[in-house]
């Protein structure tokens, strides 16, 4: 329900640019094509700051042709994952039995399940993990997004805040707070959680951010903030259109 509201509105309201890759070879791009085919911890920690995901996938696949070990399947299905192939990543945990199973196997487990939409065994994964580790940030926010799915919105709450309480990111907590308080209908909510971003010059260019606040914004008849929020990126008809579109979007 979280992503398709999002997905929703992005889809309605904002269009995004894309820059086109660079056709040129950069010599560190040919240092990051030689460390796929090594297995020392310089070569994977290359490949990590290049970002290159097929390299570490193949980078790690021949470590564990060459010796099994669990650390390295994590590590794997943690890239599949950041890949947008959670399949992959359970595969890659399948064969860690239940009694090996860390807190990091069976978060990416809840990660996994929750990316593929099931919720039940994303639930009991991360029951598990947070046994295992019950003040982890990360884990208490996932436990929030998947209570949210499931509709259980009072307990999504309490995991956000608890996430918040341990630290884990305050701007990823305050989205998916916000994210509550769009599907209850609680629009001066999200303006007074998300528009200190903007007043502090702090605004993250986000597209969560600007979508959840302009939605805000218009559900709560600011059309003055609604156009200086957007006003560096559209023209005053297409603000104007954007106001009207929000302002009268029926969400539920």
């Amino acid at each position: 329900m979280v992503k398709c509201l999002l997905v929703i509105l992005v889809a309605g309201v904002l269009t995004g640019c894309s820059t086109p890759p660079s056709m040129e070879t950069t010599v560190d791009e040919f240092a990051t094509q030689s460390a796929v085919h090594s297995n020392t911890p310089f070569d994977e920690e290359l490949l990590i700051k290049s970002g290159n995901h097929e390299g570490l996938i193949a980078f790690y696949k021949r470590n564990l042709t060459d010796r099994d070990h669990i650390s390295t399947r994590v590590k794997l299905s943690s890239v599949y994952l950041e890949h947008n192939d959670p399949e992959s990543a359970l595969f890659t945990l399948s064969t860690i039995s239940s009694e090996k199973s860390d807190y990091r196997v069976y978060y990416i487990r809840a990660s996994s399940y929750h990316a593929l939409a099931q919720w039940e065994a994303a639930s009991h994964n991360i029951e598990q993990a947070l046994k295992l580790k019950p003040d982890s940030g990360e884990a208490l926010n996932l436990a929030g997004v998947i209570a949210a799915e499931n509709n259980d919105l009072n307990i999504a709450r309490v995991f956000f805040n608890q996430a918040r309480t341990n630290m884990y990111d305050d701007t990823k907590v305050k989205i998916n707070l916000s994210m509550l308080d769009v599907i209850e209908g609680n629009y001066e909510g999200v303006v007074n959680r998300l528009m200190p971003f903007y007043k502090n010059k702090a605004f993250i260019t986000s597209d969560d951010i600007v979508v959840l606040l302009s939605l805000a914004l218009a559900k709560t008849g600011q059309k003055k903030s609604f156009e200086s929020l957007l006003s560096h990126d559209y023209n005053k008809t297409s603000i104007d259109n954007m106001y009207n579109y929000l302002a009268n979007l029926t969400l539920y």
